[in-house]
């Protein structure tokens, strides 16, 4: 039997594999594996129902076709369906692969009499990534875009692990800034890690991969020695006294306490502008249409509209300042975009937006509130995804959100599916996850005061507060 058949066959119940075992398994580990069970078999049934849905959508474009009927309402729910099923995919594997190492930690003792038991390569797989990781040497290094060759060929890196995003946070905000580079013995570079030390009297004093973004953690292609990497961060923030380090990933982590209450909003694009208009509900578009029929002037450009970008951005945001996101723009010219709406002349919508390998993502977006009655917020968004279709993007990334929040529905209704944000904590004392959000009883009344202020004054004063938020 070869290797891919029998991870199949384990794979395809885990919990069998657990009733059949001889080796001595402690309940923690049981239940660890009934866990990863349960919401495997949870995505797997949510793709079963989604294949047939989509085989029966098949067979209504034959049919359809057959009596020269419009299909491209039944295409667009095709492709909406392969999305989602795509999406559902993603978060399977790292599951799916934490099943399989847990029970190949568990089993190499003794797996002889196992019909399904680890194949023999695969244990030697680990034990060659977990040799690569023991051979190799994490440090700390300040010569940042020393590992750019490395995450421009890693497929696992996300546009923030460049080595010009810590520049431009230390450019923008004068933070400490750190990067753990894993080397092997030749001095490849095997993995990386970005961090980012923020200290401040109102909220403490801490590190994060990376602040002010949604992506970060370790990034490498051996499990290993992304647990080095952590490991090495945390003895690092052990070192200088802080009391966290929050990395930001999407895939799970063993021994670490995770946050799991944000998920990624995520479209798959369709091949063209019309069929992502038929996607969209009626009610979505009339919207679009409402704001289509006012005088409102739409422009793309970069650094040229900062200010008009910043003027609506500061009137609802109040923070961050102009000058971090002109660091951007000069920066990453050929990733960065603006896009401001216009009514009567004066800026009232805009979005900032960053692309990398095929993905657009919306940061940050702002629209005024006293256009909300011409639902320019909605055509926004419209343009914005057209701008990403026009950019040969096949995902667009509508940002973080909390699970059934009123920004969550929003992006819903656009056709974005969830994608898992699991952030991960090394804490110092160990106790209760952090909590720097406006929900911390802690901030409300400084919320409070802070919304009533002038704009001139919080344009002045919110960087120097909220550059030690993350």
């Amino acid at each position: 039997m070869n290797k891919n058949k029998e991870n199949k066959n384990i794979l395809k119940s885990p919990l069998d594999w657990l009733k059949a075992s001889s080796v001595d398994i402690n309940e923690e580990d049981a239940s660890k594996i009934r866990e990863l069970a349960a919401n495997q078999q949870d995505i797997k049934g949510e793709m079963k129902e989604l294949l047939e849905k989509r085989k029966s959508l098949s067979k209504q474009v034959g049919i359809a076709k057959k009596e020269n009927q419009d299909v491209t309402h039944i295409i667009s729910e095709v492709k909406e369906v392969s999305s989602t099923i795509n999406l559902l995919e993603l978060q399977l594997s790292p599951i799916e692969d934490n099943i399989l190492a847990l029970i190949k930690d568990l089993s190499v003792a003794d797996t002889s009499n196992l019909e399904n038991k680890i194949p023999t390569k695969k244990v030697e797989d680990n034990q060659d990534l977990a040799k690569e990781a023991d051979e190799c040497d994490v440090i700390f290094e300040t010569d940042f875009d020393s590992i750019d060759s490395f995450i421009i060929n890693n497929k696992n890196a996300s546009i923030y692990h460049s080595s010009v995003w810590l520049s431009i946070i230390k450019k923008s905000f004068n933070h400490d800034c750190f990067l753990a580079v894993a080397r092997s013995k030749d001095k490849n570079v095997l993995g990386a890690l970005p961090l980012v030390r923020l200290k401040s009297v109102l909220f403490g004093d801490f590190m994060v991969s990376l602040p002010y973004f949604n992506y970060g953690g370790a990034v490498t292609n051996n499990p290993f020695i992304a647990e080095k990497l952590m490991q090495a961060a945390s003895n690092k923030a052990a070192q200088l006294g802080v009391s966290h380090v929050e990395f930001r990933d999407t895939i799970p982590r063993e021994n670490y306490p995770v946050r799991a209450d944000k998920v990624n909003m995520l479209l798959q694009l369709p091949e063209s502008k019309e069929l992502l208009w038929e996607s969209f509900s009626s009610k979505l578009r009339a919207q679009i249409k409402r704001a289509m029929r006012e005088d409102i002037v739409v422009k793309k450009g970069k650094i040229e509209l900062i200010d008009d970008f910043y003027d609506v951005f500061a009137e609802n945001m109040r923070d961050l300042g102009k000058s971090f996101f002109k660091n951007i723009l000069d920066s990453v010219p050929n990733s960065s975009d603006l896009l401001i709406l216009y009514y009567k002349g004066k800026p009232v919508s805009a979005a900032f937006l960053l692309t990398h390998n095929e993905k657009m993502e919306i940061p940050w977006a702002s629209t005024l509130r006293r256009v909300n009655h011409l639902s320019a917020n909605m055509l926004l968004y419209w343009e914005v995804l057209s701008f990403a279709l026009d950019e040969k993007c096949k995902t667009f990334d509508f940002g973080r959100s909390s699970k059934d929040a009123g920004t969550f529905k929003f992006k819903k209704q656009w056709g974005a599916k969830a994608q898992n944000s699991l952030w991960h904590y090394w804490l110092k004392d160990g106790g209760d996850l952090p909590a720097l959000n406006p929900n911390n009883p802690k901030f409300k009344l400084m919320i409070a005061v802070w919304k009533k202020l002038p704009i001139f004054v919080t344009k002045i004063i919110g960087p120097m507060i909220v550059k030690n938020l993350p």
